[in-house]
């Protein structure tokens, strides 16, 4: 799982969530966008560690289960005044935010697909760019 999610790193509550148990992947996802935005490729600052798997990786592992109200194996692990959205299909065809390293269940809060979409578009592009540059 090194490539497909990390502990998280902001602020957490005990409360709600275990983060010795849970890891994210939204957090990774936001920087990956928000360094896309502004010109800032990982790889090419930092090649010790394999960025694109890295991206790809937890690009995909939150794909992986898509949120269905009417799977009662998984349950938020968020504040409790969004349940119901939860339980009317509010959320459905978003993704979750966090992996229990322990159970292997996903769950916790939810993506929004916009943020996966911007991800897996850049993933695309950087795939295509090599391909020009490095011709086979």
């Amino acid at each position: 799982m090194l490539y497909n999610t990390k502990p998280v790193l902001s602020s957490s509550d005990w409360y709600f969530a275990n983060w010795v148990l849970d890891h994210v992947q939204w957090e990774v996802l936001r920087v990956f966008t928000e360094s896309t935005a502004k010109g800032i490729f990982w790889a090419e600052i930092d090649p010790e560690i394999d960025w694109d798997r890295y991206h790809e990786g937890i690009t995909m592992a939150a794909i992986r289960w898509m949120i269905d109200h009417r799977d009662y194996t998984w349950w938020p692990n968020n504040l409790p005044h969004t349940y119901e959205g939860y339980v009317n299909g509010d959320f459905d065809c978003c993704y979750p935010d966090a992996h229990n390293s322990t159970s292997g269940e996903y769950g916790g809060m939810f993506i929004l697909p916009d943020l996966i979409a911007v991800n897996i578009y850049t993933i695309l592009d950087s795939k295509k760019n090599k391909q020009d540059t490095y011709p086979e």
